[in-house]
């Protein structure tokens, strides 16, 4: 359906932190072919869902030859994202970055230690107390949409 700002995407990029997102929107990013939206995460199917589908369309470009994608990796992981995709882009494509999860979890616990958002020093520690942190968040975001985990 094209919008009158912009377009539908043609595909998603969805996946996990420190799984190479970046670095896959960065090389489609300078394909002739594609263009992708910016900035590289738009959020709009996980927490930007309110702003409505005209202000999602602009972050695209209206209807050429070239293929339009978004990267989001969060859409991987936010429980009413499926249900919003599939009523929003039926024919949509989808490439799914995944890495060891091991080495992510890991990645993830350093890059959240740097940033300072990880209190526990300790990488074990930090993993058996994950439960215990993400305790309703699956059904805080399904019922209140503007909220994230």
């Amino acid at each position: 359906m094209l919008g009158l700002l912009g377009r539908d995407p043609d595909f998603l990029v969805l996946g996990s932190q420190r799984a190479g997102t970046t670095s896959l929107h960065q090389w489609l990013d300078t394909h002739p072919g594609v263009r992708m939206a910016h900035p590289k995460e738009v959020h709009y199917f996980d927490l930007q869902h309110m702003r409505g589908s005209s202000w999602y369309r602009s972050h695209f470009p209206r209807r050429d030859r070239r293929l339009a994608g978004e990267v989001t990796p969060y859409y991987l992981y936010h429980p009413a994202v499926p249900a919003r995709v599939r009523e929003a882009l039926p024919h949509a494509r989808f490439v799914v970055c995944l890495r060891d999860p091991v080495a992510r979890a890991y990645s993830q616990f350093r890059h959240e230690r740097e940033l300072g958002f990880e209190p526990v020093e300790d990488f074990a520690e930090a993993l058996a107390l994950e439960e215990g942190r993400l305790g309703s968040a699956v059904h805080r975001l399904v019922d209140q949409p503007r909220s994230d985990s």
